[in-house]
């Protein structure tokens, strides 16, 4: 065959040799691409999708624990255990079958100015219930979250403002102003409608959200205030910036507490914060420069050092435990870098170590799963799954085109935001 090609190619001239050459080539890419269609479809973990957004989504969170969802799905299961559901024909036949529903609530905001809210089914046809725009702002939503009753939905907008919804009806509540400039950060208080905002003129804000009044201005950073939590026992607030400096707040008195900033503590930015569930009076902290701080909130007092364990900023922070005794002892710290890293506290030294492609910019810890399940959001469009004892890589949940910007966890689903205007919901089972 190839002699006979070859004398073929001698009678014909250079023009129409290579025009049959270009041709074989088109030929073999658009096998090639077909063949990449069919291996993207096979490595497609998405349950559903939602595509009403025009532009990348930033941020997503879920809710079920308001009363009327509550209700809703107290109501469904209890017609699937009395069989009180509509016949479907199968194959002919007429049968009884019970199809799982339970109703949940998402929110998500996107560069396309607008935030959404939708409900959607995640029982067995995940399919969706309602969806409308809650708000059409001046510039991007950068963050999003339901309070802790799920009752409220707040909105911070880059233009510095927050909106607050009722989030049954979607209706708007109150307007938060105040800040004057772009809103870094955004945090409700653990068991009441109390909202911690942080802006990059230089000052954090605590709210009583449903009736728009400012508890407290705090001041005394000199740079953008980056981020900000409140301890797990919600008695202290907690902010960071880009002033290299941390301060510890009391949220009665307004006053500042304790100061992190000297050269015993960070030299570079903040960029994440996180408390410490069963340890109040302790906070993690991390820096663009790839530090991790472990620090009590009552006196300066750093108990970790971990000094350059990541090569990039520290996006995200939590802990969990090796074994069920939820002493939380293991430090874990995510970065820019890719780099996923586990510090076990009781032995001083990093006990396992993960890898993405790319940036890893959010991630949640399951530490309520028969083993401690670590979800990863990362700039390489997929999302980790980490056994976080073993050491080891349990999945990979694939299905987005680009980078995926936020992640949060429900029951057995992952709840996803992307770069490629979508969101997308993952079913789990560690």
């Amino acid at each position: 065959i190839v002699i006979k090609k070859k004398k073929y190619y001698n009678k014909m001239s250079l023009e129409e040799q290579k025009q049959i050459e270009q041709e074989e080539e088109i030929i073999v890419e658009e096998e090639e691409e077909l063949e990449g269609e069919k291996e993207e479809e096979e490595f497609n973990d998405t349950k559903f999708i939602y595509t009403e957004h025009k532009d990348a989504i930033f941020t997503i969170d879920v809710n079920e624990r308001a009363p009327f969802l509550k209700e809703q799905n107290e109501k469904f299961k209890k017609e699937v255990e009395e069989g009180k559901k509509e016949n479907e024909k199968i194959e002919g036949d007429y049968v009884k079958v019970n199809i799982v529903k339970h109703y949940v609530q998402v929110v998500t905001g996107s560069q396309d100015d607008t935030a959404r809210l939708w409900t959607v089914n995640v029982g067995d046809d995940y399919q969706i219930v309602d969806s409308k725009e809650i708000l059409k702002a001046e510039d991007s939503i950068i963050n999003v979250k339901f309070n802790y009753d799920g009752t409220l939905v707040a909105v911070a907008t880059m233009e510095g403002l927050v909106y607050i919804f009722d989030s049954e009806k979607g209706k708007q509540l109150k307007v938060l102003e105040g800040c004057g400039a772009e809103i870094e950060s955004m945090e409700w208080h653990p068991k009441g409608n109390v909202l911690l905002v942080t802006s990059a003129d230089t000052t954090a804000w605590l709210w009583q959200a449903k009736k728009a009044k400012c508890i407290h201005v705090f001041t005394g950073h000199m740079a953008a205030v980056t981020c900000g939590c409140f301890t797990s026992d919600g008695k202290l607030v907690i902010t960071g910036s880009e002033d290299h400096s941390v301060r510890v707040w009391s949220p009665v008195q307004g006053n500042c507490i304790t100061v992190y900033n000297d050269e015993r503590f960070a030299q570079s930015p903040i960029t994440a914060l996180a408390s410490r569930p069963n340890h109040p009076n302790q906070f993690l902290c991390g820096t663009a420069a790839g530090d991790v701080f472990v620090c009590q909130t009552n006196k300066f007092n750093i108990l970790h050092h971990l000094q350059d364990i990541h090569q990039g900023s520290v996006e995200a922070l939590g802990v969990s435990s090796l074994t069920n005794n939820n002493q939380n002892n293991l430090i874990i710290s995510c970065a820019m870098d890719g780099t996923i890293v586990v510090y076990d506290e009781l032995v001083k030294r990093i006990r396992n170590k993960f890898k993405h492609k790319d940036g890893v910019i959010r991630m949640v810890i399951d530490n309520d799963a028969k083993t401690p399940v670590l979800y990863s959001a990362s700039v390489d469009s997929t999302i980790g799954v980490w056994d976080i004892r073993h050491g080891e890589q349990m999945d990979s949940l694939m299905g987005h085109e680009a980078s995926v910007l936020d992640i949060v966890k429900l029951g057995n689903h992952i709840y996803s935001a992307s770069d490629d205007q979508s969101a997308r919901i993952f079913k789990v089972s560690f």
